[in-house]
């Protein structure tokens, strides 16, 4: 059992950016929260005057509670899980390795391109040469494990470090079997997850 890594384009259809702009606007200034809230509590206007009117002022209180933080999460998702699902679509990626249990991290050989820039790598040093010029603020391209979680170049160049320096992983007799020895990292030529 092991986690594959790619790298990630991060294009953008014309919904998808126009929604991201909308939900900047108005989730910066908490309007869309506000409004959002304000709408779900005017349908439940008869059951909190019910409440409030028969001494249970302290169930009305957890209920807009309650209220809030489920229009916080439903907001929240709109852009953990609206916006990158859209952005996913049209995404390009390249394998960069996997990690598994027991063993040194072992990278993909590239020899290719991603949205027209050359991804050339046979060592770990021309992998984190790449990633750290090409993986910026921008957002032009990420770090992405297979399950969608985002990860920086410094957390991902750290989990290789932390891989290639655990004892049970230097000690497996079989790291370079199936993969090239390149200065003490797996390589291999070949598609694999």
């Amino acid at each position: 059992m092991g986690t594959n890594y790619y790298v990630v384009s991060r294009k953008t259809n014309k919904l998808a950016k126009d929604l991201s702009r909308t939900y900047k606007k108005y989730y910066d200034n908490d309007d869309l929260k506000d409004t959002i809230t304000k709408a779900i509590m005017k349908k439940f206007q008869r059951t909190m005057k019910f409440l409030n009117d028969n001494g249970l002022e302290s169930k009305a209180e957890l209920f807009t509670d309650c209220m809030e933080d489920a229009v916080e999460k439903f907001v929240c998702d709109i852009r953990y899980n609206v916006l990158d699902s859209l952005d996913l679509e049209e995404r390009e990626q390249i394998h960069i390795g996997k990690s598994s249990g027991g063993w040194l991290f072992c990278f993909q050989s590239q020899h290719t391109k991603i949205n027209d820039v050359p991804v050339i790598w046979n060592s770990y040093d021309d992998v984190k040469n790449w990633l750290e010029k090409y993986v910026t603020e921008d957002n032009t391209f990420v770090i992405l494990d297979e399950y969608g979680k985002k990860l920086t170049v410094k957390k991902f160049i750290n989990l290789v470090d932390t891989i290639q320096k655990n004892k049970k992983n230097l000690e497996n007799p079989d790291n370079f079997r199936y993969s090239r020895n390149v200065k003490g990292y797996r390589f291999s030529d070949g598609d694999f997850s």
